[in-house]
């Protein structure tokens, strides 16, 4: 079973999904090590705080895309105790540089839910969401890989007729 905070990690994973293309985070990640040295979590609250809370990169996307910056030579690691702060090289200084527009086209793409801010409308839209993927995501999950009986099968099928009818009644509300 899969609880809040795993359906939160998957919404936001999805929402960033439409906005981020495969290995556009390195740029991210370059541009937060370009205003000074930092260690990896520092990098994950810089991006946090350019897309005002709305993306937190996990751990696990960032440190292992630290490590390949610094196998390609454009960051430098320096331990120190437990952790390792990381720094910029020349190298990249100038590749952030080749593509600071691929860095501003990322920021751009997110910028209009940015702008947008988070109303209470929208806070509790946003909650309704959560439910509707935390109950759908166990239903399937409890389901996956087992001989299901006639009355989970009318419960799936209660359940994909419920999404249908809210995705369509959704689409209506959007082009009105």
């Amino acid at each position: 079973m899969i609880g809040p905070k795993g359906v939160e990690a998957i919404m936001q994973e999805s929402l960033m999904d439409r906005f981020l293309e495969r290995g556009e985070i390195k740029f991210l990640i370059l541009a937060s090590l370009n205003e000074g040295e930092k260690h990896g979590y520092q990098v994950i609250k810089d991006i946090n705080q350019t897309f005002k809370g709305y993306y937190t990169p996990s751990p696990g996307v960032v440190y292992p895309t630290l490590e390949a910056l610094e196998d390609e030579g454009y960051i430098k690691a320096e331990k120190s105790g437990k952790k390792k702060s990381y720094s910029m090289t020349a190298k990249g200084v100038a590749y952030l540089k080749k593509n600071q527009k691929r860095v501003d086209a990322v920021i751009e793409r997110f910028g209009d839910c940015v702008k947008v801010g988070w109303s209470r409308e929208v806070r509790r839209i946003h909650r309704n969401f959560q439910d509707i993927v935390f109950y759908t995501v166990n239903i399937v999950g409890e389901t996956k890989g087992k001989n299901v009986g006639k009355k989970v099968k009318e419960k799936l099928g209660a359940v994909e007729a419920a999404l249908d009818a809210c995705s369509e009644k959704l689409e209506d509300i959007w082009e009105a």
